[in-house]
């Protein structure tokens, strides 16, 4: 089974995070966790492929991971949201 690709488009820098999910198209949530394992916010919910600029939540600067997942796969890719 082909996975879909999670890959982020604009630096974090800000209130907002640019992410295209590349791939299979299937439904799939995109939420930010911190390093201690906790849901930080779900960010985004849907079918891709798609190009979609996520709002980050207020004061969230720090390193933070970012996962795409569904029923079928998980993606987890590391993200450094700073301040503008």
């Amino acid at each position: 089974m082909a996975v879909p690709k999670m890959k982020i488009i604009q630096p974090t820098v800000g209130s907002a995070v640019e992410v295209e999910i590349t791939g299979p198209r299937c439904r799939a949530r995109i939420s930010l966790y911190d390093l201690k394992g906790r849901r930080i916010a779900t960010l985004w919910e849907g079918s891709g492929p798609i190009s979609v600029t996520l709002p980050l939540p207020q004061d969230s600067k720090g390193v933070y991971i970012l996962t795409m997942d569904s029923s079928d796969f998980n993606v987890v890719q590391g993200i450094k949201i700073q301040v503008e």
